[in-house]
């Protein structure tokens, strides 16, 4: 089941998804974190650290707080934040259980359903065990996740009563499937159907790092002018190892239809795009497709050594990292349009 916006575009950007949306909730429920040393970090610093204080607002204009997670700190006690422990890496169980509560309970919000999101009817039927004859309800979860089973409909009912917030942190994502807490997250707050309302719907990443949520500064921080990119083609990070396997074939993204180009040159600046695939194992060696590839990144890691070729003189500044360089680079390859690509060290 889709939403008619992307998950991180519409979930993780600017105050209404921030910690201003859970000042104005009544229930707020976070899955597995909102602790406070993450948001002591922030890429690009962090100017304020605002984030207990805002807890602190919200709890005292009567926001509920429920913590979803094997951790109990991973909330201030000052919260008061009522604590379901589950076992690591069943979230999406829970979620499930919970969702089966508002649909057979008729409290899921069929308007918004049909209004602003596709293939619900799909999820219904894997939710309610009609494709496998396994219904996913509080009891099937409580199995998994240990929740007794009427703590998890009882969530349910709670949540459905007043206007909800679900938050999900970055950390259900960094694991095995860990698309599906997010995705499931999404879903559970299109039943509820107050996707877009203040204080309640989705929001990704609250308690992440510091600046997630944060509103911006009333007097942007000066900058140089960044341009334009000439190039308008894209693909989504995901689809890294599909585009180099499958190119020119096309794609549906965000109701666009999309065309993978047939790449011959990676050069990967941040990030590893292995975290970003749903099977990173398969992603490996597709990544040695391309002719040419590489990253400018300090020392080796595992998207570098599975290049066929990569760039010298990127690894290190100095003398050092230059002789080091000069040593361990092997054979050259010709680069398109002329130059030298060095093969990388084994």
């Amino acid at each position: 089941m889709s939403t008619s916006h992307t998950a991180h575009e519409r979930f993780s950007a600017g105050p209404t998804a921030g910690r201003v949306r859970a000042l104005r909730a009544r229930w707020c429920s976070p899955l597995a974190a909102w602790a406070l040393k993450n948001n002591d970090v922030g890429g690009g610093g962090t100017s304020r650290h605002i984030a207990r204080g805002q807890l602190r607002a919200a709890r005292d204009r009567g926001v509920e707080f429920h913590l979803i997670g094997p951790l109990h700190d991973d909330l201030p006690a000052e919260i008061g934040a009522v604590w379901h422990p589950i076992r690591p890496g069943t979230d999406v169980a829970l979620m499930l259980g919970i969702a089966h509560t508002l649909v057979s309970d008729g409290r899921h919000d069929r308007a918004f359903l049909d209004r602003f999101c596709v293939g619900y009817e799909v999820f219904e039927d894997y939710l309610l065990g009609r494709r496998d004859g396994q219904p996913k309800d509080a009891v099937w979860a409580a199995a998994v996740c240990g929740l007794p089973a009427d703590e998890i409909t009882a969530l349910a009912r709670r949540a459905a009563g007043q206007r909800t917030l679900v938050t999900c942190s970055q950390s259900l994502q960094r694991a095995e499937h860990g698309e599906q807490p997010i995705w499931m997250g999404v879903v559970l707050a299109a039943l509820l159907g107050q996707i877009g309302l203040p204080g309640g719907g989705f929001a990704y990443a609250l308690g992440s790092t510091s600046n997630t949520g944060k509103p911006a500064v009333a007097v942007p921080v000066p900058t140089l002018p960044q341009g334009r990119n000439s190039i308008s083609d894209f693909i989504p990070v995901a689809r890294l190892a599909d585009m180099l396997l499958h190119p020119g074939e096309l794609l549906d993204y965000n109701g666009q239809r999309l065309n993978y180009p047939d790449i011959r040159l990676v050069y990967w600046a941040g990030g590893n795009p292995f975290h970003h695939q749903s099977r990173p194992e398969p992603a490996a060696p597709r990544l040695r497709a391309p002719r040419y590839g590489d990253r400018p990144r300090f020392g080796m890691d595992r998207k570098r050594a599975s290049c066929r070729c990569r760039i010298a003189g990127d690894d290190y500044v100095g003398a050092r990292g230059y002789r080091w360089r000069r040593r361990r680079s092997a054979a050259g390859c010709d680069a398109p349009g002329g130059g030298t690509l060095w093969r990388g060290a084994r």
